[in-house]
């Protein structure tokens, strides 16, 4: 099964921020720059607990991206 973020990471689908809350995207941006991108627990663990793996994974594909196209 093909994952959004898989789509989102690989460029072939557009993140939508209002998939997201901004302040939960802030929080998993701060997290994942802090921790790294590598693992998605370690970011879990660091942001409040409404925010789901699916945020998370959504963030960390597009923050990927845009690292790769830099």
């Amino acid at each position: 099964m093909v994952l959004v973020a898989d789509l989102i990471e690989k460029g072939e689908l557009p993140f939508r921020p209002d998939w997201v809350h901004p302040i939960h995207q802030q929080q998993i941006l701060e997290a994942a720059t802090r921790l790294g991108m590598d693992l998605l627990k370690p970011i879990k663990e660091a942001v409040p607990e409404q925010v789901s793996y699916e945020e998370i994974r959504l963030v960390v594909a597009h923050a990927r991206r845009r690292e790769n196209r830099a």
